[in-house]
């Protein structure tokens, strides 16, 4: 026995009879707080010491006494540190269970803390919310007139480079449209025909604005990158604290993620940021929508957790929603309408973002010397996955990502746009003009809208603000779904989103280039229709004039029969100009990197580069037609009027199984030899000029089976085709993420009922969080729940409680005070007061 255990017993002994009493009666509080051994004897009998008529309890009486001493020592405790905001009963008791003070200081409970203890102690609290700085976020009128909050600045030079892309975009198309007419001039233009070139002009505009735009950014690229009138940033000589008055918010929305996960994101940049010695200028939160009840308490378990390792205690918050309201949009929103004045600004992430220290401070400090920024948005670059359409994916986005965004950038200017993650956004002017109206009608064009980010950059610039892109700074990541119906699936509630964006086009007061990047954003999704029926209304053309009787002895023009003909020379031609629209982008993408030799050493050289480049196009092509009818039926479910719903996006790569693929895309191979059988029948050369559409028609299910592969993935890694330069040197922030998520793999989810009824440490900080931010008002779940807790017993708790009203029942702390005293452990009750009759 230690010294320390032996200064705890009297000089007076007390009785064997009594001790053993006390711990019969106590063990359930003794096992809570984790006494045992020759410890239990010296806490005893300092309990004897406080007071001489312990006999006189009752078991009950006994109970609830040492509950109010341990409770009253504890509150003393935390008085002696200070803080200024006290914590309440419940998160002080949270706190005490997770130190396991029992075990790991034993000689401090009911003594005079030690400083090292009360370190301890401050650690442990789980403070999950700061106090409260309430933030005005009114929803914007669309159709009513909107002042600006503050004057909008020049923009003379974006308007010349703006007329002159859309300018030679003009040209381009109105250059192909003429040879269009020239392949049909031979025999004259039919109805069919009229709509064949109508189609042709509308999804020719989109590529060959994508193309100029392409050819800019090679240029920007060569000559060094553009900062598209941003001031620069603020120099490194001053802290991020003398430039901002206020702190900056890093937040962490998540919707059923795996906890681990997120959390070890959160954590990545927060070390970042300490290492950079800035961290005393961000607070980070983790806002939870979560639903699944296993979910939620493993976030909170988890975050406890990283609180603690990081010592991270006022700093590192977690607030769960109980009514997700408005899904993402409102997430951010309640965040800004409860603590936004706090901050002067908040990093907005993805639950798969990951951005480097040096990126995030790159941000802060470009907004500081940019008053009039509303919105710095990077550019992420895709990590992180091995299945060949991922890497797939990583690898455009790197090759041909930066030219793209860099002509973007040139010509957007101030008028940039927003993707909803990975962004530095000023508070204040997104809570005064960024509040998400509800769309009247019912989804799925009516209710919430779903693509906010493009809507609250369109409102912020109304407002006068300034949005920016800015490719040049590397260190801002995400991940891509690991396979094409993953893709796909993600991609069905973004087209709900989208094509949403119809009614907000004639919004009252919005820039001209907002109104672009919302009708940018419809076509994304209308293009894959459109182009789908240009395919079918060529072959109705080739097929009508395949049955067309000739016209004899036209008057005006000949005495010999008219046939309807097509100019087959100018058709080839016309199809070589469109492919090279498409396709010479990539080649631009390919020649930044090339031109650069570091930077092309980071893809194995410019001649692997330019190899996987091949490999993307070919594999691409072939993957084209799919995704071109995957979106069509999309686009087709939402004109139907059905609500794609919130799902949980996939984010590993698990493969996916051949039926599976075989279920997702088995009308592909049919339609595809539809086209064939009717481009063969119609002429033997059309069916030459369709068979790329009609092999990627037949190939959808095995392609989309083996890009789901990491084995295969990874081979094609070790081939070198599709490495990206953060494959070949991982940055730090990769690093330390991938190291830290060696260290706390993701572990199996506990049943959230199993945690709150037979951990007392799960309990008690469920309990502590629920006091700190409790639910606004008893919703009918909650109600419901709270009366079948009245009857619950550990054999019924599975009949009363299915999952969709666990939830509820974990939202209210009376329903989880009478399971725990029905249905808890005995450690678990012994914390929360509950004597043996009210079980």
């Amino acid at each position: 026995m230690s010294p320390n255990v032996r200064a705890l017993r009297l000089d007076a002994p007390v009785s064997p009879e009594l001790l053993a009493r006390l711990r019969s009666d106590l063990a359930a509080e003794l096992d809570a707080l984790g006494v045992s051994g020759d410890a239990c004897d010296a806490v005893l009998r300092a309990l004897a010491r406080r007071s001489r008529a312990l006999a006189d309890f009752d078991a009950d009486g006994l109970r609830r006494y040492v509950r109010r001493l341990v409770d009253r020592w504890l509150l003393r405790a935390v008085e002696r540190l200070a803080l200024p905001e006290p914590p309440d009963l419940a998160t002080r008791r949270a706190a005490l269970l997770a130190l396991d003070v029992g075990r790991v200081w034993p000689d401090e409970l009911m003594n005079e803390p030690s400083p090292g203890f009360l370190v301890a102690l401050q650690g442990a609290l789980p403070v999950a919310v700061p106090p409260a700085a309430p933030l005005a976020m009114p929803a914007q009128p669309l159709h009513a007139a909107a002042m600006p909050a503050q004057p909008t600045p020049g923009r003379g030079h974006f308007r010349l480079r703006r007329l002159a892309v859309f300018g030679v975009s003009a040209v381009l198309v109105a250059g192909a449209v003429w040879m269009l007419s020239r392949v049909f001039a031979p025999g004259g233009l039919s109805a069919v025909e009229y709509t064949l070139m109508a189609l042709f002009v509308v999804n020719f505009a989109w590529i060959a604005l994508s193309f100029w735009s392409a050819l800019v950014g090679l240029v920007v690229n060569l000559r060094g990158g553009d900062l598209a009138g941003l001031a620069p940033p603020l120099p490194r000589e001053i802290p991020l604290t003398a430039a901002f008055a206020r702190p900056l918010a890093v937040v962490m929305p998540t919707y059923n993620e795996a906890p681990r996960r997120v959390l070890l994101a959160v954590e990545t940049l927060y070390r970042e940021l300490d290492a950079l010695g800035v961290l005393n200028a961000f607070e980070f939160f983790v806002l939870s929508d979560s639903t699944d009840p296993d979910v939620w308490l493993a976030e909170e378990a988890v975050w406890d957790d990283t609180r603690r390792r990081l010592g991270a205690t006022g700093r590192l918050f977690y607030r769960r929603r109980y009514q997700n309201h408005a899904r993402k949009a409102g997430n951010i929103a309640d965040f800004c309408t409860r603590w936004g004045a706090r901050y002067e600004a908040m990093l907005v992430l993805d639950a798969d973002s990951v951005m480097s220290g040096e990126t995030v401070v790159a941000l802060a400090r470009l907004l500081a010397t940019n008053p009039q920024a509303a919105i710095l948005q990077t550019v992420p670059r895709l990590v992180n996955r091995y299945t060949p359409f991922a890497r797939a994916q990583q690898f455009a986005t790197a090759m041909y990502g930066p030219v793209l965004a860099s002509g973007y950038a040139w010509w957007f200017g101030p008028d940039s746009n927003y993707w909803g993650h990975n962004a530095l956004i000023r508070v204040a002017a997104f809570a005064a003009h960024a509040g998400m109206p509800v769309l009247p009608g019912k989804p799925p064009f009516g209710g919430h809208i779903l693509s906010h980010d493009f809507v609250e950059a369109a409102l912020l610039r109304r407002a006068g603000w300034r949005n920016y892109l800015l490719p040049q700074l590397a260190g801002s990541y995400e991940e891509s779904p690991p396979s094409l119906l993953d893709h796909a699936a993600r991609d069905r509630r973004w087209c709900q989103g989208n094509l949403q964006h119809a009614g907000l086009l004639r919004a009252r007061g919005l820039y001209g280039l907002s109104r672009f990047h919302l009708l940018n954003g419809i076509m994304a999704y209308l293009a894959s229709p459109l182009w789908l029926a240009f395919i079918v209304t060529g072959l109705v053309a080739a097929v009508q004039g395949k049955f067309e009787l000739p016209v004899y002895f036209f008057p005006d023009r000949t005495p010999y029969p008219v046939w309807h003909v097509m100019d087959p020379v100018m058709a080839r031609w016309l199809l070589g100009a469109t492919m090279g629209v498409l396709l010479v982008p990539k080649l631009f993408g390919w020649w930044a990197v090339a031109a650069r030799r570091d930077t092309a050493r980071g893809f194995g050289g410019a001649g692997r580069a330019l190899a996987s480049v091949i490999a993307e196009t070919i594999y691409s092509t072939l993957s084209a037609p799919a995704q071109m009818l995957l979106q069509t039926r999309a686009v087709r479910e939402v004109l139907r009027g059905r609500d794609a719903g919130w799902q949980t996006q996939t984010r590993d790569d698990r493969g996916m199984p051949l039926r599976a693929c075989h279920a997702g895309l088995r009308w592909h191979a049919s339609l595809g030899t539809l086209f064939a059988a009717a481009a063969w029948y119609v002429y033997p050369g059309l069916f030459g000029w369709m068979l790329p559409a009609v092999l990627g028609l037949w190939l959808a299910v095995p392609l989309a089976w083996l890009g789901a592969r990491p084995a295969l993935g990874r081979n094609l890694r070790a081939w070198g085709i599709f490495v990206t330069p953060e494959e070949r040197t991982l940055p730090p922030v990769l690093v330390r993420l991938h190291t830290l998520t060696a260290a706390h793999p993701e572990g199996a989810i506990r049943p959230a009922l199993a945690r709150v009824l037979e951990s007392p440490v799960d309990a008690a900080r469920h309990l502590a969080l629920l006091s700190q931010l409790p639910p606004a008002e008893l919703t009918a779940p909650m109600a419901l729940a709270r009366c079948r807790a009245e009857e619950a017993l550990p054999s019924t708790l599975e009949a009363l409680f299915p999952r969709e009203l666990q939830a509820s029942a974990l939202a209210d702390r009376r329903a989880v005070m009478r399971l725990v005293a029905r249905c808890a452990t005995p450690p678990v009750a012994a914390v929360h007061g509950v004597s043996r009759e009210d079980r």
